[in-house]
């Protein structure tokens, strides 16, 4: 399908969400993409752009999630040089909007279409590379001062240089979990690829090598190039030869399972090869893997509130969520409120921030690691009942009188239980 106009895209109207814009350089973005309405971004898929106004210049980008996305190119988690470099040169002076955003927008198809739509029609007001014809790219090929990697397929035993992984060759359909290692140190990088894509996998970490080190001499800092650094230092001082192969061979999986399983090998490699690993988990991915593993044991409800309707659909928004403060339990955010003196407000927000790793509302754990003490762990294993049986109760298949509110039920279905252990 050709896209001459916005109407020919199949993103309608209808399906947008969001609060619409009015200011902040609304003129120049809308006559920039053709557009007469811009959004404020939210959590959902569609279709952005973000405005350079020390430059005049737009990037336009689609995504499942755009406040996530908008957030991840602002915190330099990408590695796109002119995006990165569009931020340092006008930070603060950026802004961001939603072309088009809601549920319609859950094809990627369509979001790409309109996309690379708008990058046309922005034409040399667009700071992107793909699909503008106006694009002008600076090349670091020739450029004598970055030494470019060179992946050789390793044929021999990994035990050579002291690992215990088998040697596999790339599948030919389904997933991996794959090696390079540095010729001359030995230290080593593990990744996953859901699907393996040999020469895919190779031309990717050539372009982040490549870019780290143009980075590094011109001294910007990106965030998304940290566990390269260790790398380019090898290539630096010693050579650029790195061997590779798969070490693990997943099959057909989702891209959520593959990372699960990478973030296994890597925690192993770790422990097993100490500072040897070019990208060890974060502290971000640390909290992620155990909280993983924790739920994978039912330790812990479902991380999301998708995740938790989907698996308990008659829960109602108002069931009350237990808090976990400084390794003691609350029954609820105002317990915590009422016993500590901090405002209702405060403890909902430390609940919600990363800075405060001790505030644990089991309502959002998404960047908390849960103290798995016995005592936390019984807890938590009589909540997660509490959940199901509350589920249950307000399922339009239980028969409830006036009187039997869910709090009688509860004490009625415990009741219940322990009378059947006695008899067993």
């Amino acid at each position: 399908m050709i896209l001459k106009k916005l109407d020919d895209v199949l993103l309608t109207p209808d399906k947008q969400v969001g609060v619409k814009v009015g200011i902040n350089n609304l003129k120049k973005v809308k006559d920039i993409l053709g557009v007469e309405t811009l959004y404020r971004p939210k959590e959902q898929p569609g279709v952005y752009c973000i405005y350079f106004e020390k430059d005049d210049l737009v990037y336009i980008g689609q995504t499942k999630n755009i406040s996530k996305e908008i957030s991840t190119l602002r915190g330099g988690y990408r590695l796109q040089s002119s995006v990165n470099e569009a931020f340092k040169r006008n930070s603060p002076n950026v802004s961001a909007y939603a072309v088009i955003q809601g549920p319609g927008c859950i094809e990627e198809e369509e979001r790409t279409k309109l996309e690379t739509f708008l990058i046309k029609k922005a034409g040399e007001k667009s700071i992107n590379i793909k699909g503008n014809p106006y694009a002008k790219t600076t090349s670091i090929i020739n450029d004598p001062r970055i030494i470019r990697p060179k992946f050789i397929p390793f044929t021999k035993s990994w035990s050579e240089f002291g690992l215990s992984y088998a040697n596999l060759p790339f599948p030919s359909s389904g997933g991996c979990i794959y090696i390079f290692l540095h010729k001359s140190t030995g230290n080593f990088y593990i990744g996953e690829s859901v699907f393996s894509n040999r020469r895919s996998v190779i031309d990717r970490h050539t372009r982040y090598i490549t870019r780290s080190q143009k980075y590094a001499l011109n001294g910007t800092t990106v965030r998304a190039v940290k566990k390269y650094e260790k790398i380019v230092n090898n290539i630096k001082e010693f050579d650029s030869e790195f061997f590779y192969s798969s070490i693990i061979h997943s099959g057909v999986i989702d891209k959520q399972s593959s990372e699960i399983l990478e973030r296994e090998v890597r925690k192993e490699a770790s422990v097993k090869y100490p500072n040897r690993l070019y990208n060890p988990l974060s502290s971000k991915e640390e909290v992620i893997y155990q909280n993983y593993l924790a739920r994978a044991s039912n330790l812990i409800p479902p991380k999301s509130i998708s995740a938790r309707t989907k698996q308990l659909p008659y829960l109602p928004n108002t069931f009350s969520f237990p808090v976990i403060v400084e390794g003691k339990w609350f029954e609820s955010i105002a317990e915590v409120s009422k016993k500590t003196g901090v405002p209702l407000t405060t403890v909902k927000s430390r609940c919600l921030s990363p800075q405060f790793p001790n505030y644990i509302w089991l309502k959002d754990i998404s960047s908390k690691n849960i103290p798995l003490t016995k005592d936390i762990e019984n807890r938590i294993e009589e909540f997660n009942e509490k959940m199901i049986m509350a589920n249950d109760y307000y399922s339009p298949k239980t028969k409830k009188t006036t009187r039997m509110t869910f709090d009688n039920y509860y004490k009625q279905q415990l009741l219940k239980r322990k009378n059947n252990d006695n008899l067993g």
